[in-house]
């Protein structure tokens, strides 16, 4: 069994806090100590564990998996590490490799977060320390640009403490500073923003818990008595967002009572559902913002009986969010819809009356607060991604615990009323916990090294003593703890095993008094049982400490040796006492047992001839028993019994050889001192060689057979530890100091490697000899480590450890394997084995089916039975984890069965959430903007906010209420006399929209208008006269993209060729200048059901697996019949052939094209 290089995390320090992360494949990460730790929720494993140097983890980030994977692109493991220091490491989690690293000078890391794309992003924006934003290219280091924030008239710098970007418009940044929030407007991967950033600040709307009447709009028509009755109960609770210019000061915050601090806010973050609003999160509540409107839109409080948020989490997969407390407890929110909302945004002519103005979320899922043992904090909390229903929180004591939601709860309708209180089933049961040990320092012991004899069954466990007087039992194969049991009630001073199954550990408590004497604890524990038996139990009195047990190879003898007096010899066999040595015996310094052992068989009497054994051992089945069974007696025919050797030195330097045999203790010889050498710390013995070092750190070597002695110096702290490596023949030792480790091959006198504190590691508590060319250390920072002997990397790529793999995981196939097994997956109809039956590569064939056999048994009939080939497609981007696929095909589907119908029984499409914007259907699309534009007019109280409203009123033919707001505009403002001439004009083109002359002077006025820059009044205008195609050509002509395609989804029909036609231009624009949706442009023509074009664009951006794909897709819809083109086919042929599979290729030739 060859063990690999790995670090085993421990506690965390307070500096990790909140560097944790979840990627969409299911793997958690996170900072402990100096290490990135990458576990596996479902088996509790930790799978990789990294670590470049020594300083703390502050932030750690998974790049982003929203991009279609191809051979070119494949699905990797690429994380990035800030530590402490402010160096930004990009890794290779796989690998365990650093890709690139980089850093601003001396700046430390704030936040950090990936640049979003549809592409494979290489891009990371950092926050350096205090207010700059740096755009870095990961691939190879280097700046993209820089932008320092330095606002005028400030007295003092304000510091950034996080940073967002906007899902829906990836030009847009929000910083999180102290008292304030700076939005960037310009955020590019290619241009340095200008800088010329807005910067805001929270205000109340009253002061002194009266409401401040609103003056540029004080004659607003009133709404209606419920909106004005639930205006009227928000008001105490009602924020806005303030814009502060250049000649925003701290003057003029404290002169300014309205306005509200940020220093309490924990965290921003925009909304993952709907566009333009952030959640700005405090530690008593939640406020809800529109950023066009710079107003409330909902709030979020927390019960008073609930303790504070600590963080929050948005859901993609559903408008929820999950908040977690500060004293552990999780909730869960979800958008609550009152019925008479829904009935009035579902009706022709929305009425305000049953309208709710804020966005409000219920308390649908809780947990249980759990209880924090002394000393300890929570660190971290994480949701994952993939389906969002686990979520992990970690403690700064190590420990990892998992909750797991039930996906059912979370799907109520969000009109249903949810009684909580006292609702056992609403609670979020605890899904498992990770433990660690408990803090260092430790003491270490490796377990009998591997023989002939016990290979079979022998494992590397390492038995780890605690200060809280735990015992913990580590396998070292996969670093996963075997045992955690309390034994002492001090803290362990020491550890020796008896055999594989048994241990015994010493313990006690250092006196506070001075004394010298202490109250010494021995346990013998058998690991499988767990069972406890005191050791030398009838030592009831104060005594000398104990340093160090010795047990004899054979395991039939063991040495206590005392600080301040004589070692005590007993027989393991009996565990009895066979000797105590009398007190004037010198005080022994380092004692070790020979491994040459002599074995006399005695039979009927006779003394055979002796044989000589080295490192033998005997059966360990006389260990295994209880201490009050007595012992087997030998056979009659023959006993045996075995002289063993021990070496010691005193404190004069002197060097003693004794033998054991049977209940006799013998002196053999005494070896006058070297007075060239100090003090011996510890000595070993292997073969002919006798290794020993001394407080000065020199390393003295004694040839026993040749009696030649050398010494080196080490030139180092005093040598606290020497062990030979196991194995015959291999005479390397490892050397432990106080500020390091050594490694010297012996009969070379060569020192092969060296680790020094604080240059190369963290301080070293205790190490060992893992295997025979592995050392394990037990570090100050709880961490344990297990290096090769060189002594440079504690960590190893995963192709050399050995992973127990219970679901598919395409990270850890190679790229073309892992693109080939998804495009077969979801483009087979018919059995997995049939499919393998075509491979003609026979290599390829044995690794598919490895592959196949780790997908569930439920999902590999789903893929067996079914039929169609989108919903194949579907099952498979999420049995790959594999979010830009996912949200492809839902999309893909959804419109399939929109424009056609399915021949393949594909089942029913699952309604697109908000987050789809522009592309959700017309119907959804209307209902958004209505409600949006609603709450909008409700909330407003700013002239440009009331244009946001007009403007969506007109395009939603909401004509009454948009004149009705002209007509309301403040006659103080400058645009009062336009604005009810607009609104006279709206009245009349909608009353007389049918004469030409009108029509056509109301156009020409438009197009002027337009031709002028006045582009929001030409497009208002041809917008009352039903031009809306014209006006969203016009839009597109000055780049307002996004801004046509809302009015072509608003005012024309879905299957009219001027909506085909906006949206054509608008895929075509993304296309040609995109620099990192390319892909969104097949998306779009598919919304709108231009699937031939969308098949066109993946094939020639490279995606030909996604082509073919959603080509059978429209086949078995009966969409677009024609054949497709020539190229396409020969690419997928071409491509197959490569693969080995070129008979798949040519069957869709002839039985899915023809």
């Amino acid at each position: 069994m060859n063990l690999v290089s790995r670090i085993i995390p421990g506690a965390l320090n307070n500096a990790n806090k909140d560097a944790i992360d979840w990627n969409s494949h299911g793997l958690l990460a996170y900072g402990c100590q100096s290490c990135i730790v990458i576990l596996d929720p479902q088996s509790f494993r930790v799978l990789q564990c990294m670590e470049k140097y020594h300083e703390q983890i502050v932030k750690v980030k998974w790049a982003p998996d929203n991009f279609y994977h191809s051979i070119d692109d494949p699905y990797n493991l690429k994380l990035a590490s800030a530590d402490i220091t402010g160096n930004i490491f990009i890794w290779d989690v796989y690998k365990s490799s650093v890709q690139s690293e980089f850093r601003d000078g001396n700046k430390t890391v704030s936040d950090m977060i990936w640049y979003l794309s549809d592409s494979n992003s290489q891009l990371l924006i950092v926050i350096h320390s205090p207010n700059i934003v740096t755009l870095w290219n990961t691939q190879t280091g280097t700046k993209l640009w820089r932008i320092v924030y330095d606002h005028e008239r400030q007295r003092e710098t304000e510091a950034f403490l996080q940073i967002i970007q906007d899902p829906f418009n990836h030009q847009r940044a929000i910083l999180l500073g102290q008292s304030s929030l700076t939005f960037i407007e310009d955020f590019s991967p290619v241009n340095t923003p200008n800088g010329q950033s807005r910067r805001f600040y929270i205000s109340n709307t009253q002061n002194n818990n009266k409401p401040n009447p609103p003056t540029n709009h004080s004659k607003r028509t009133p709404l209606t008595t419920s909106i004005t009755s639930t205006s009227t109960q928000l008001t105490a609770r009602l924020k806005t967002i303030i814009e502060g210019g250049g000649e925003h000061n701290k003057q003029d915050d404290q002169a300014s009572s309205a306005v509200v601090s940020l220093n309490d806010c924990i965290q921003i973050l925009f909304h993952p559902i709907h566009r333009h609003l952030i959640l700005i999160v405090y530690p008593r509540e939640i406020l809800i913002f529109d950023l066009q409107i710079l107003q409330t839109v909902g709030t979020i409080l927390c019960e008073k009986n609930s303790a504070a948020f600590y963080k929050i989490y948005g859901c993609c997969r559903r408008d929820a969010f999950i908040c977690f407390h500060e004293s552990g407890t999780i909730s869960v929110r979800n958008r609550h819809l009152e019925n008479s909302t829904i009935t009035a945004l579902q009706s022709p002519n929305c009425s305000l009356n049953d309208f709710v103005i804020d966005l409000t979320y219920d308390l649908v899922y809780y947990s249980d607060p759990f209880r924090l043992v002394k000393n300890t904090r929570i660190c971290s909390f994480c949701v994952s991604p993939k389906d969002e229903t686990a979520i992990s929180v970690i403690l700064t004591d190590g420990k990892v615990l998992f909750w797991n939601i039930d996906s059912k709860d979370l799907s109520i309708p969000s009109n249903i009323e949810i009684n909580n209180e006292g609702n056992n089933g609403n609670r979020i049961p605890l899904g498992g916990v990770m433990f660690t040990p408990p803090p260092a320092p430790y003491t270490i012991q490796m377990c009998p090294p591997m023989t002939a004899k016990n290979y079979k069954d022998w494992k590397p466990l390492l038995a780890l003593g605690c200060t809280n007087g735990d015992i913990v039992i580590y396998n070292l194969h996969d670093g996963t703890i075997q045992r955690q049991l309390a034994v002492h009630s001090c803290t362990v001073r020491g550890v020796v095993w008896l055999s594989s199954q048994m241990l015994l550990s010493w313990a006690y408590q250092t006196p506070s008094d001075g004394r010298l004497s202490v109250r010494n604890e021995i346990f013998m524990i058998h690991i499988q049982s767990g069972r406890q038996e005191p050791f030398r139990s009838e030592i009831n009195h104060d005594e000398s400490p104990i340093d160090s047990f010795k047990v004899s190879h054979t395991r039939n003898y063991l040495i206590i040796l005392f600080r301040d007096q004589p070692f005590e010899l007993w027989d393991l066999k009996t565990f009895t006492l066979i000797r105590r040595l009398p007190k004037k015996c010198p005080r022994i310094l380092a004692l070790d047992w020979s491994p040459n052992v002599l074995v006399m068989k005695k039979a009927l009497g006779e003394l055979q001839s002796p044989t000589k054994l080295n490192s033998s051992t005997e059966s360990e089945q006389d260990l295994n028993r209880p201490l009050n069974e007595p012992e087997t007696s030998p056979t009659d025919h023959e006993k045996k019994s075995s002289r063993e050797n021990f070496i010691f030195t005193d404190e004069y330097n002197l060097l003693y050889h004794f033998y054991v045999e049977g209940r006799t203790i013998k002196e053999v010889a005494t070896v006058p001192p070297d007075h060239s050498s100090s003090a011996a710390t510890d000595l070993v013995l292997k073969g002919d060689y006798l290794l020993s070092g001394d407080v000065d750190g020199i390393i003295q070597v004694f040839n026993i057979k040749l009696k030649q002695s050398k010494s080196f110096n080490t030139k180092r702290s005093p040598i606290r530890k020497v062990r030979f490596a196991p194995g015959k023949g291999n005479y390397r030792a490892f050397v432990l100091f106080n500020d390091g480790v050594d490694v010297w091959d012996i009969r070379d006198r060569d020192r092969i490697s060296t680790l020094k504190y604080p240059r190369d590691t963290i301080q070293v508590n205790d190490g060992e000899w893992a295997s025979s060319d592995k050392i394990v250390l037990a570090c100050s920072d709880h961490c344990i480590r297990i290096y090769e002997m060189n002594l440079v990397d504690s960590s190893s790529s995963m192709e050399f450890q050995t992973i127990q793999q219970t679901t598919l995981s395409p990270y850890l196939m190679s790229a073309r394997h892992a693109n080939l097994l998804k495009h077969l997956l979801c483009t087979n109809n018919g059995s997995l084995s049939d499919l393998m039956k075509k491979c003609e590569d026979t290599n390829l064939n044995g690794l598919l089916e490895k592959e196949i056999s780790k997908i569930d048994n439920e999902i590999k009939n789903s893929l067996t039975n079914t039929t169609s080939t989108i919903d194949r497609c579907l099952l498979v981007a999420n049995l790959f984890n594999d979010p830009w696929e996912q949200r492809f095909w839902r999309l893909t589907k959804y419109y399939l069965h929109e424009y056609g119908s399915s021949t393949e029984n594909s089942t029913p499409p699952v309604p697109l959430l908000p987050s789809y914007d522009l592309l959700v259907d017309f119907k959804t699309f209307e209902q958004i903007h209505l409600e949006r534009t609603i709450r909008r007019d409700i909330k407003s109280s700013t002239s440009s906010s009331l244009t946001y409203c007009i403007d969506s009123y007109i395009a939603l033919k909401q004509t009454d209420r948009a004149v009705q707001l002209l007509l309301d505009s403040d006659p103080n403002d400058d645009t009062y006399a336009l604005n009810c001439i607009k609104a006279c004009l709206i009245s009349t083109m909608q009353k007389q929209t049918t004469e030409t002359s009108k029509n056509t002077v109301t156009k020409l006025v438009a197009t002027n208008l337009i031709a002028n820059g006045k582009v929001d009044e030409g497009v208002q205008l041809l917008c009352t006269i039903d031009l809306c195609a014209e006006a969203c050509r016009y839009l597109q002509d000055h780049n307002q993209w996004e801004r046509s395609v809302w009015l072509a989804k608003l005012r024309l029909k879905s299957n009219s060729t001027e909506y085909i036609d906006v949206m054509k231009r608008w895929s075509e624009y993304i296309r040609q200048y995109s620099q990192t949706s390319k892909l969104h442009s097949a998306l779009v023509l598919i919304s709108c059901g231009q699937f031939r074009r969308a098949i066109e664009i993946l094939h020639n951006q490279g995606a030909t697996e996604l082509a073919i794909r959603l080509f059978i897709c429209c086949k078995q819809f009966g969409i677009d019949d024609g054949t497709i083109g020539q190229k396409l086919f020969d690419d997928y042929i071409d491509l197959m052939q490569s693969f080995g599979f070129a008979s798949i290729a040519n069957d869709y030739r002839t039985t899915v094209v023809v």
